[in-house]
């Protein structure tokens, strides 16, 4: 019988059922066949002539309307007003608002969902969710993107073109970031993001990022050297560990990844890897080498992967 008393049993039982869960992280993600599928059906799909492929598909039912990567690699998206969240390998969790969603961003645990002006959190208890109010802006505001540290969150609202932080203890806003010069979002887009202890701002207009502190100060702004067709652009950006930005262009549909200075690094997704250059489509990044792209005119999520050289 194992001495449960004795501490290097206890050490070694925590180890291994810490390595056992990092374990089944990576197979749900990578070896489920999402990123992973059998040999036939990765024959079955078309090569681009971007640096990523395309390894598999997930066909959805109904229009999403919002996308975005979850708690423990789940996938979020919403329908309407239905968030769903998609726990590997397959199982679906339903959650309902009063009004159409428009944002959803993972913290941690939780999950954040916008619809119009009012700000909720989601906390998951296996098959249970726990819904709570956080905040209600004013009537007029329209949140598009939400954005998440220990202390703040930030969203951008589309009514005033303003980016603002709420402090997570009290609700309240604390102040506003309206750009410098002012944001131009002529568009539907106004992502935003967290990375390296700053808020990065898309400014769509100009097709750029502007860069603030946490407390709102403007620090710089940063432009790609390869330069974003279209208007509006990006629709969504993602800065991954290293500091590269992969951005997402409408107009001309594709995705790209750049270098923090600016240089493009690969393409992801080219324009010859969509059907359509003017519908909605959204992405959720798993990892640098491992991006979801969801594409309204095939109802489906396409699982891209960095191709080998």
């Amino acid at each position: 019988m194992i001495d449960l008393r004795n501490k290097t049993v206890i050490i070694t039982i925590i180890i291994f059922n810490v390595v056992a869960a990092i374990a089944l992280v990576l197979y749900i993600t990578f070896g489920n066949g999402l990123f992973n599928p059998g040999q036939a059906q990765r024959e079955e799909l078309r090569l681009y002539n971007g640096d990523y492929k395309e390894v598999n598909r997930l066909v959805l039912d109904g229009n999403i309307n919002i996308f975005n990567k979850g708690p423990n690699d789940s996938i979020l998206y919403s329908t309407s007003n239905i968030v769903c969240r998609i726990n590997p390998p397959q199982e679906v969790i339903k959650t309902s608002f009063d009004e159409i969603v428009t944002a959803i961003s993972p913290f941690e645990q939780d999950v954040y969902v916008a619809t119009g002006n009012k700000l909720f959190a989601l906390t998951y208890e296996k098959n249970n969710v726990e819904k709570k109010l956080v905040t209600e802006l004013n009537e007029d505001s329209v949140i598009l993107s939400i954005a998440i540290n220990d202390k703040l969150i930030f969203v951008s609202d589309t009514n005033d073109k303003t980016v603002k932080a709420i402090k997570k203890d009290s609700s309240d806003v604390i102040f506003g970031i309206q750009g410098d010069p002012k944001f131009l979002i002529p568009g539907p887009f106004f992502p935003i993001g967290l990375y390296n202890d700053q808020i990065w701002i898309a400014d769509t207009g100009r097709h750029q990022l502007q860069i603030y502190s946490l407390q709102g100060e403007y620090v710089s702004t940063w432009t790609p050297s390869d330069p974003l067709p279209g208007c509006c652009n990006p629709t969504d950006f993602t800065i991954v560990e290293n500091g590269n930005i992969i951005t997402m262009q409408k107009g001309i549909s594709e995705v790209k990844m750049f270098s923090p200075t600016g240089e493009k690094v690969y393409d992801i997704a080219p324009t010859n890897a969509f059907k359509s250059v003017s519908s909605k489509k959204q992405m959720a990044v798993f990892r640098e080498d491992a991006i979801v792209i969801y594409d309204p005119d095939l109802q489906s999520l396409r699982f891209f992967i960095r191709a080998k050289k």
